[in-house]
């Protein structure tokens, strides 16, 4: 029988890479019993325990919408359902996102479960993770594009990233996302200033369960991504954030549920939003004050 190498994460252990037997019943013992799979991104799969996981059993790590409980495992997709040995590439990602153990409560158990599944959002920001890294996005290119009149290279990146929206969901239309469950979703979007009328691309963290709530802001600086709440962001970032304080922002899918938009949109705006999906009625958003 042939072998896959997997990325194994145990309860309160480190992560390790591993050799699995490439069979049901060797998933099956690797996580205790029966097992359940989701995607983590389009070529990686995460396998676990699906009762141990619902009944709260040797919390592991919290892994998107949900506490995974009991040991599980990474490995590569395939055609069928078998799997594929994980890449250099993949192993080093997910070590990095997961190798550590996590310290979790029964009160994580509780509330994450409560979904039910990771939920496809943490595949969508990993797609998109793999995306930069293998295009070797120049991030200093992406916000001195900005400044020019043409935008092409923001153009390109935001187009870039409505397409693996849609590929990872399945869909355009944010009111059958939040149908399906997945109540948090990051949306690729265009910042723009209400000061100086500067742009930054970004990703609107929104709550589809409270009618398109924004919960956070993901900006797209020449340091490169850029989160508000990351407490080891250089002082460029820092700077580029708040440059455009405060700020309306507008997102590529649809959202009809998301009552807090506003539908004006400034010309520069559009221009990027229709370049990125190529369709002049796509385009929805809202103006906010900067985080």
């Amino acid at each position: 029988m042939d072998r896959i190498r997997v990325l194994v994460c145990e309860p309160n252990k480190t992560a390790y890479p591993g050799q699995l037997e490439n069979s049901h019943t060797a998933y099956g013992k690797l996580v205790g019993g029966e097992y359940t799979a989701e995607l983590m991104d389009k070529n990686t799969v995460i396998v676990y325990n699906k009762a141990m996981t619902e009944n709260g059993d040797k919390p592991n790590r919290i892994v998107g919408h949900l506490t995974i409980c009991g040991t599980f495992f990474l490995a590569s997709v395939s055609d069928d359902d078998m799997y594929k040995s994980m890449s250099n590439e993949q192993m080093e990602y997910y070590y990095n996102e997961l190798g550590k153990a996590m310290r979790t409560t029964a009160q994580d158990c509780k509330t994450n479960t409560v979904y039910k599944s990771i939920g496809k959002d943490i595949a969508y920001i990993n797609n998109l993770n793999f995306y930069i890294e293998e295009s070797g996005t120049d991030f200093r290119r992406i916000a001195a594009s900005y400044k020019t009149e043409d935008k092409t290279e923001a153009k390109e990146l935001l187009k870039a990233m409505h397409s693996i929206f849609k590929e990872t969901y399945g869909t355009e239309s944010v009111d059958d996302i939040a149908a399906s469950g997945d109540g948090i979703v990051h949306l690729p979007a265009v910042l723009k200033s209400e000061k100086t009328g500067d742009i930054q691309l970004g990703l609107v963290l929104v709550n589809t369960d409270c009618e398109g709530e924004c919960l956070c802001t993901t900006h797209i600086t020449s340091r490169g991504i850029a989160v508000p709440y990351d407490l080891d962001l250089d002082k460029q970032s820092i700077k580029e954030m708040r440059s455009i304080e405060p700020y309306g922002y507008w997102y590529t899918p649809t959202y009809e549920g998301d009552t807090y938009m506003r539908l004006h949109m400034p010309d520069d705006v559009r221009e990027i939003i229709d370049y990125a999906t190529g369709n002049n009625e796509q385009t929805q958003g809202m103006e906010m004050q900067g985080m």
